[in-house]
């Protein structure tokens, strides 16, 4: 069961057309509904800023793990600290729009 803060499911097994991510990719966006800026990531991260120039400094409001190697966990620190949420493979929605993850594992 995923936590209070982490996205809601998509309901359809296949990725919603509002998310644009590519496959295999774990996506983050500015917006809701995987709206504004993208920023995507295909491995772990111990830092997102380094790849994403958005991430230290905008919160998150939806995700998309539009991958199949499994469950995305995300932090709101680099170096995997303070743990937030996570998401299944094929699954995304909103996210409170509370906070910025900083890092990534699979």
């Amino acid at each position: 069961m995923l936590g209070a803060l982490a996205p809601v499911t998509v309901a359809s097994e296949q990725q919603s057309a509002a998310y644009r991510c590519d496959a295999g990719y774990f996506c983050m966006y500015t917006e809701r509904d995987g709206g504004g800026l993208r920023c995507q990531f295909r491995d772990r991260t111990a830092d997102t800023a380094a790849r994403c120039s958005w991430a230290a400094s905008t919160n998150v409001r939806s995700v998309y793990n539009n991958s199949t190697f499994g469950k995305v966990t995300f932090y709101t620190s680099t170096n995997f600290n303070n743990r937030v949420g996570s998401t299944p493979p094929q699954a995304g929605g909103n996210l409170t729009g509370t906070y910025r993850i900083r890092s990534l594992t699979w």
